[in-house]
């Protein structure tokens, strides 16, 4: 459990961490926190904090007042690929060069964010710049020809793999983001990098309305089998923006092999106490849903939620 030192009047005690001046609220801080050495602490504003009590060293326990879910249904599967819930990653090109020659990339998407992941080079510090019609995410308003530009300076850490049915599991440090929604044709060019091998991705994700700070709390799936040989298996994701940067952490797996499932039977799956904290000005979420075999409809009144911790009642 996180502890965190708020100011103590004369200074306060040391707290788990030493002792010491403490930090200013407010702070994105996890579910079930605790400040330490408290002797007062004063929270400004509304901010959907319940107070769960303090023992004789002045430690404050305290946890979000609202939880909220984000709740899809499906009736029957009948797609026969995997379900994006709340966003997902869509490949728009692979192991392309981009270089000053120039060799540009260029690529169609939809409306969204582009992630842009950089393989190897040999010229690894420079700009990328994406150029073509974005769409403003608050008013839908369209700027043609407009441009992002990105900047690199190291090859990205792909971890991606596939689970044990050949699903696509994804693990991303240090690819690189646009700040900008583009939609249609984009062109990807630079004037100073040698990139060798570059895959862009149309990247969409759950941001929870802006929420500055929430907590990603629980993955829960149930669905009725109508095979023995249906399998599921589901994945949540995190987003987390840095800069030109962002990283994708697989933060909970719901894994049910075809050997563990019975026909007309009903399975429910969950991941509880996730506890990856989230600033939805920037960052996101979504969850991939494979309900196999893909190509059958063995699976039928599913319904997957993911539940949200409000922290400072940003919700």
């Amino acid at each position: 459990m996180p502890r965190y030192q708020v100011p103590s009047s004369g200074g306060g005690g040391g707290g788990s961490g030493g002792g010491g001046g403490g930090i200013a609220l407010p702070q994105k801080v996890g579910s079930g926190a605790v400040f330490s050495g408290a002797r007062q602490v004063e929270f400004i504003g509304s901010i959907g904090v319940v107070i769960e009590g303090n023992d004789a060293q002045g430690r404050i326990t305290f946890k979000g007042a609202q939880i909220s879910p984000l709740t899809s249904y499906i009736a029957v599967k009948t797609r026969q690929s995997v379900i994006n819930l709340h966003g997902g990653l869509l490949s728009l090109s692979t192991g392309d060069a981009l270089d000053s020659v120039p060799t540009d990339i260029n690529v169609t998407t939809g409306i969204g964010k582009l992630m842009i992941v950089v393989n190897a080079g040999s010229d690894l510090a420079g700009d990328i710049t994406v150029t073509g019609t974005t769409v403003d995410r608050e008013t839908g308003a369209e700027t043609g020809a407009d441009t992002d530009t990105i900047t690199v300076d190291a090859v990205t850490t792909d971890g991606s793999d596939t689970d044990a049915s050949g699903n696509a599991r994804y693990a991303f440090t240090g690819a690189y983001i646009t700040s900008k929604w583009f939609k249609g044709a984009v062109v990807l060019s630079t004037a100073d990098l040698t990139l060798t091998d570059v895959d862009v991705y149309h990247v969409s994700f759950e941001q929870a309305n802006d929420a500055t700070a929430y907590e990603i709390d629980t993955f829960d799936v149930n669905a009725f089998s109508t095979s023995s040989s249906a399998w599921l298996y589901g994945y949540l994701y995190s987003l987390v923006v840095t800069g030109d940067k962002c990283d994708i952490v697989r933060e909970a797996s719901l894994e049910l092999p075809a050997a563990d499932v019975a026909a007309d039977r009903y399975y429910r799956l969950r991941r509880g106490n996730v506890g990856k904290v989230m600033d939805g000005s920037s960052d996101g979420l979504w969850a991939d849903l494979f309900l196999g075999p893909l190509a059958q409809t063995y699976w039928e009144d599913i319904t997957i939620k993911i539940w949200l911790r409000d922290i400072f009642g940003s919700l």
